[in-house]
């Protein structure tokens, strides 16, 4: 475990404090922040979400892609979809989903780019709560 320097100072700079206090997100947006963080905190769910990436795709496809059975796709599917992360659409037969907001699909796809081996960032902006996404072009070394 890395070990954790402590200030030994007590200064605060108040232009920071204010500038803090300014961009901080309402209870509500935090809790739906918290609420996605958990919900991707299973790894299976992880998988599925990278796996759709920027397409639709039906429940069979996905659960061989990833080497599941449709049950268990499933049933991780329904509890994104519960988290609005996931939207679904029938056809015939097949039940096809896909991200359910552009914004969040895009902030995945930008911290699948940032966690490339070949792309180093300093700073990854998450579109979540009401913020605006930048290209990661602009802001990587």
């Amino acid at each position: 475990m890395a070990e954790i320097e402590n200030c030994s100072c007590n200064m605060t700079d108040k232009e920071i404090i204010e500038s803090i206090n300014e961009s901080m997100l309402s209870a509500s947006q935090i809790d739906k922040i918290s609420t996605l963080f958990k919900v991707l905190g299973d790894p299976t769910r992880t998988k599925i979400v990278l796996a759709l990436d920027n397409r639709e795709v039906c429940v069979c496809t996905l659960a061989d892609s990833l080497g599941m059975t449709k049950s268990a796709v499933s049933h991780q599917l329904a509890i994104l979809k519960a988290n609005n992360i996931f939207k679904s659409r029938r056809d015939g037969k097949k039940v096809n989903y896909s991200f359910s907001d552009y914004h969040l699909r895009i902030s995945f796809c930008n911290l699948r780019r940032c966690l490339s081996a070949s792309l180093k960032v300093i700073y990854l902006p998450i579109y979540l709560a009401g913020f605006n996404c930048f290209p990661l072009e602009r802001i990587s070394k």
